[in-house]
This record gives structure tokens, C-alpha cells and sequence, in this order.
């Protein structure tokens, strides 16, 4: 067998650990979740917001410091806990799946 195939066929899939949807506003971060081991995370802003979403990796998370979540945004992270989000309006929401 060439030695690409070896190495491919070596390979573990990931799987799908958890997946939902949190609801956010503008006053205060919330943590996306409460403690999900992961290996990567991936976001995405809902479809029907009116305003927008923003992440980053600690409660002071805001809308002048934050990451604009405007397109899906896929992150290499041990775990989902470490990602907080905020609005700049309330009753937003963000998609999330966490892949191990």
C-alpha cells in the first residue's frame, strides 16, 4: 500500500460532540458554553439577527473590542468555555458546533 493511503487509512474521523444556540445581548458576555473539550469550535451568527455578534476569549469581551462575527468563523480551541459573546443589540443569537 503507497504511503499516503497508510497514513490516511490511520486517520480518525471527528465527530460531532455538541452543537446549539445561545441568545445574547448588548449589557453583558456570556460564555458560549458551560465546559465542552473540543478540538476545534465553529460559530456562526443566526440568519434572522438584527444586530451584530462578537467573540473573543475572555468576559470583557465588547462590541469595540470583540471579534465581528459576520461570516461562519471555524477555531482551533481545547475547549468551548474559553469563547464569550456579545451583541450589539439584545435578543441575538449564535450558532455553534463543537467538533472533537
Amino acid at each position: 500500500m503507497p504511503e499516503n493511503l497508510e497514513i490516511l487509512n490511520e486517520l480518525k474521523p471527528s465527530t460531532v460532540l455538541r452543537v446549539g444556540q445561545i441568545t445574547v445581548g448588548a449589557t453583558t458576555s456570556k460564555r458560549l458554553t458551560s465546559s465542552c473539550t473540543s478540538k476545534a469550535v465553529g460559530l456562526v451568527a443566526h440568519s434572522d439577527n438584527a444586530g451584530k455578534v462578537y467573540f473573543g476569549y475572555n468576559s470583557s469581551v465588547s462590541t469595540s473590542n470583540g471579534f465581528e462575527l459576520s461570516v461562519p468563523v471555524s477555531l482551533a480551541i481545547d475547549n468551548a468555555n474559553k469563547i464569550y459573546v456579545i451583541a450589539s443589540t439584545s435578543g441575538q443569537k449564535v450558532c455553534w458546533v463543537v467538533i472533537r
